[in-house]
């Protein structure tokens, strides 16, 4: 079951640990509030909030990939941002322990006069492509107005972040098992902070979803309840009329 923390919430499938962090509870930085719910050897992170800080990843995504290849722990990044993703190229330093799922491929719309950021999924052929300098992917049609957009930088150079990273190729994640320990990070926001509280919410969750609830478990649940109503009632009568005779 995933868990809510101080920067963000956790899920947990199978070897894979993925955290998405919510700046707007902690401004940072995350990596020593991050470490201790790591498990497995797959660490997603996931960068999608819209308040995470570029120029703060860029400190932070070395340090983390350092000392994650130290316990055996693979960093996948989820959600690269048009800003992260320059920066980055900026950067001399490798990153040989991390990986990227997808990033935020930014458009302009002439037409609308607007920008759109539409994510790019990087499976392992695309993900070579692009590193090394081909396949940049088609303009799309703007979601406003459908005209054809354009690329809103220069391919060969906004994509060359990759090239810092390592390039994936059999040992690619799961995308179904990183769904799973997304909606498992997800699903915790649903239950209270007890682990007890969010079990029972699930179990609830679920029996409702099959619609396995037994009608008799209803009968006997609102006889009970009831029940112990009629039995309150009768003692606080019974602890009025005691106080009412002393008084006379």
């Amino acid at each position: 079951m995933g868990e809510t923390f101080k920067c963000g919430v956790v899920g947990y499938a199978r070897n894979i640990t993925y955290i998405r962090l919510e700046p707007n509870k902690d401004k940072g930085p995350f990596w020593h509030q991050m470490l201790p719910w790591i498990k497995g050897n797959h660490f997603v992170w996931d960068l999608t909030h819209k308040d995470v800080k570029a120029n703060l990843i860029i400190q932070e995504l070395p340090l983390m990939s350092s000392m994650l290849q130290k316990r055996n722990v693979k960093v996948w990044v989820r959600g690269v941002t048009p800003d992260l993703a320059r920066l980055l190229s900026k950067q001399k330093t490798s990153l040989p322990n991390v990986s990227c799922l997808d990033v935020e491929a930014p458009y302009y719309c002439s037409l609308c006069s607007s920008l759109h950021a539409l994510t790019l999924n990087l499976c392992p052929t695309k993900y070579r492509e692009l590193s090394s300098g081909k396949g940049y992917p088609e303009a799309p049609p703007c979601p406003v107005c459908k005209t054809s957009m354009r690329f809103n930088d220069i391919p060969q150079q906004f994509f060359s972040f990759l090239n810092l990273t390592h390039a994936p190729n059999n040992n690619f994640l799961d995308p179904s098992l990183v769904n799973r320990a997304f909606n498992d990070a997800e699903l915790s926001r649903a239950g209270s902070s007890s682990h007890l509280d969010k079990k029972l919410w699930w179990s609830g969750n679920n029996q409702e979803h099959r619609g396995d609830v037994d009608a008799n478990d209803k009968l006997i649940t609102v006889s009970i309840e009831t029940g112990i109503a009629m039995a309150l009632i009768v003692t606080t009568l019974a602890l009025l009329g005691a106080m009412l005779a002393r008084l006379i």
